[in-house]
């Protein structure tokens, strides 16, 4: 295989994979396949975070830290776990 047949056959392939067609129709990209993920918090639980975030930090603290903000959701039994970064992205 020569190197331009080589660069065909990936663009073709590429091409195949994206829009799935040949020709005209091929310069219209398929939208990707996804499926949307649930909510881990609900209204109410996110309603928690926030007094939780507005209220005092503990003692020895200046402020609240993403992690220290999951790891007390876990504790005082709001949601069975949570990462930090859905905590960022809650707030």
């Amino acid at each position: 295989m020569t190197p331009r047949s080589a660069r065909r056959s990936v663009v073709g392939r590429g091409r195949r994979r994206t829009c799935g067609s040949v020709g005209p129709q091929a310069l219209v990209r398929k939208k990707p396949a996804t499926s949307p993920t649930p909510k881990l918090l609900d209204g109410t639980s996110e309603a928690k975070l926030i007094d939780l975030r507005l209220g005092q930090p503990p003692a020895g603290f200046g402020h609240w830290t993403l992690r220290f903000l999951a790891d007390q959701m876990v504790e005082l039994e709001i949601v069975e776990s949570i990462s930090p970064e859905t905590v960022r992205q809650t707030l």
